[in-house]
């Protein structure tokens, strides 16, 4: 994912003209509009933008990139009479601390306030369909409420919100974009509702966090690296709907105790638990047909495991760190993917 970059130099030709404002009783800042439209880019980077800042009722567009950058901007209110907000409107507006978006909007655009690094509170109306890439990334908002009238979040939409500790996602959101919640390492707490059926790659990357997580049946494709190094995790319920356990999925969840992979899985990727080092209890059910590489390196936790017949499969390394005592059916391994260090525990079986 591309990261939003910001132009510190000061735009000479974004000038507020006396005519584009007043100042108010109480120090604050009236915007107004040229016909209605605040234009792309107009007050960019633009420091005598200051304080609390009123766009004008005659406005109804602010325009990409109309306040990016205008780093000594603390508040704003934006009127109903605004029905679009472009992207990156308010971005790098890095002394924002909190907005109230008017329900005549429907859109939030990409960007619109990425890197607002003191923007802890946001209102989201219920008018809101859409929520762009990155919208908030890199904001410090403790806590979000999502509309029903959402229906997907989209990639990196709150990736690096650092503050966040607790999330509800709407039962009308269908797919979760990469990196949506990116290195929220303080969201604790995230309810995934039974109408998502997609969960992109690195969603939940590092929200170290994370204690708990119920991945619903509704959910048909787990993205690579989704949960990785989310150290916090000690339980997951994977969806009995999922096939593919993909690359690096939970890779590095240092303190995931059990793990059960149900029947409707038929491949689980490479490296999948990789460095799931407290993992003591591992179910693999009937139906799953490959073990990728390296699969549960590293999971020096383990001592027993019991590998269903259905499995044909089994990368190099797959339970490395690991020594087999009991392997009726070694025919079916590659030399190598079993062998390990020092453990003398580890028991490998097969159901018949």
């Amino acid at each position: 994912m591309t990261k939003i970059k910001f132009n510190n130099k000061k735009n000479r030709k974004n000038k507020i003209s006396k005519k584009s404002y007043k100042k108010q009783k109480g120090g604050s800042l009236k915007i107004e509009g040229d016909e209605g439209k605040i234009e792309d880019e107009k007050y960019k980077n633009n420091t005598k933008i200051n304080g609390k800042l009123e766009i004008s009722k005659s406005v109804t567009s602010i325009g990409v990139g109309a306040f990016y950058g205008c780093s000594e901007l603390t508040e704003v209110t934006i009127p109903e009479s605004v029905t679009s907000i472009g992207e990156q409107a308010f971005a790098g507006c890095i002394q924002l601390t909190e907005v109230t978006i008017p329900n005549s909007v429907t859109s939030i655009e990409y960007g619109t306030f990425a890197s607002c690094t003191e923007l802890i509170s946001v209102k989201i109306p219920t008018s809101v369909t859409s929520i762009g890439e990155q919208a908030f990334e890199g904001t410090k908002l403790q806590s979000v409420n999502i509309p029903g009238s959402v229906t997907e979040i989209k990639a990196g939409t709150f990736a690096e919100c650092t503050e966040l500790n607790s999330l509800t996602i709407p039962n009308s959101v269908t797919s979760i974009g990469e990196e949506a919640f990116a290195i929220c390492t303080k969201l604790n707490s995230v309810t995934i509702p039974s109408s998502v059926t997609s969960i992109g790659n690195k969603a939940f990357v590092e929200c170290t966090g994370l204690t708990s997580l119920n991945i619903p049946d509704s959910v048909e494709s787990i993205g690579e690296q989704a949960f990785y190094d989310c150290s916090g995790l000690t339980s997951v319920t994977i969806s009995k709907q999922v096939k593919i356990i993909k690359k690096g999925s939970f890779a590095g969840c240092s303190g995931l105790t059990e793990v059960t992979i149900p029947n409707s899985v038929n491949t689980i990727g490479d490296s999948a638990f990789f460095g799931c080092i407290q993992l003591t209890s591992l179910t693999i059910e009937e139906g799953v047909k490959s073990i990728g590489k390296k699969a549960f390196s590293g999971c020096t936790g383990l001592t027993e495991v019991t590998i269903p017949k259905s499995v044909t499969s089994l990368g190099e390394k797959a339970f490395s760190n690991l020594t087999v005592i009991k392997d009726p059916q070694n025919q079916i391994y590659d030399v190598g993917t079993l062998q390990g260090t020092t453990s003398n525990k580890f028991i490998i079986t097969f159901i018949e």
